[in-house]
């Protein structure tokens, strides 16, 4: 038809690009982090064993005798500021990993071209 123009929508690539954004920040959540001079474990499962711990620690019940890093090598706990440091940096990486996904979410939505999305890394 004469006059009509074939408008082309990037909303796909908005939302594949979305998705790889929520992919890698999900990933940076559960990356192992340091804390005490040692390597820790961040999945799923570590940070549920973590936050159980320190828990019942506050509860008023014992304290892990020790806690394992990434590395299986045991590190004797004498307070539950010992156990708060390794959630203190789990804490904070995902807080990193949240702010920027945010703000390369808000580049995608600003985006108007293909060219635009490719280069948001």
């Amino acid at each position: 038809y004469v006059g009509c123009a074939l408008v082309f929508s990037i909303a796909p690539q908005k939302d594949e690009k979305i998705a790889k954004i929520e992919s890698a920040r999900d990933a940076a959540c559960m990356a192992n982090v340091s804390a005490h001079g040692r390597v820790w474990q961040a999945d799923k499962r570590s940070q549920e064993l973590l936050g159980q711990a320190i828990s019942l620690a506050m509860a008023g019940l014992p304290l892990p005798l020790y806690w394992r890093d990434a590395d299986n090598s045991d590190m004797a706990i004498s307070t539950v500021s010992d156990l708060l440091q390794i959630a203190g940096a789990i804490a904070l990486q995902t807080q990193v990993a949240y702010a920027t996904s945010w703000a390369k979410k808000g580049l995608v939505q600003a985006a108007t071209t293909v060219e635009e999305l490719e280069a948001i890394l």
